[in-house]
């Protein structure tokens, strides 16, 4: 299973009335580390759309452990984790530049065909992926 690096600095923007990074921009974070996946390793979501496909988002699972500070250069691991019929999960990790671990997620995602907006058997091109 392949996993893949981004990163990502924290900008004022991202930061709410404590002086850390707010919850909902975390989840911004993964959510762009999971496209980065996806670009990284050919999916083309373009392509998918133009074949009628596409994935949701199902089930979003996660823990804040510590904060994201102004200036930080996060690192967010994202890895393939479970493959379903028509789902995939992937596990997220985000650390801070000394290497702590502030945040952990996990994403559960599923295959749709776009013009009906039902679940669909996982395609090969994303499965493949998922030991």
């Amino acid at each position: 299973m392949s996993r893949f690096i981004s990163e990502i600095k924290v900008d004022e923007e991202d930061l709410d009335i404590f002086n850390h990074v707010n919850n909902l921009v975390f989840i911004k974070y993964l959510e762009r580390a999971r496209f980065d996946w996806y670009n990284k390793h050919d999916f083309q979501i373009e392509t998918l759309i133009n074949k009628g496909l596409g994935f949701v988002l199902r089930n979003i699972e996660v823990s804040f452990i510590g904060e994201g500070r102004l200036g930080d250069v996060l690192t967010i691991e994202t890895s393939p984790y479970k493959r379903g019929n028509t789902s995939f999960t992937m596990k997220q990790n985000i650390s801070n530049q000394s290497g702590i671990l502030i945040t952990e997620a996990q994403t559960t995602s599923v295959m749709i065909d776009m013009n009906r907006r039902r679940p669909i058997p996982l395609i090969e091109e994303i499965g493949k992926h998922f030991g």
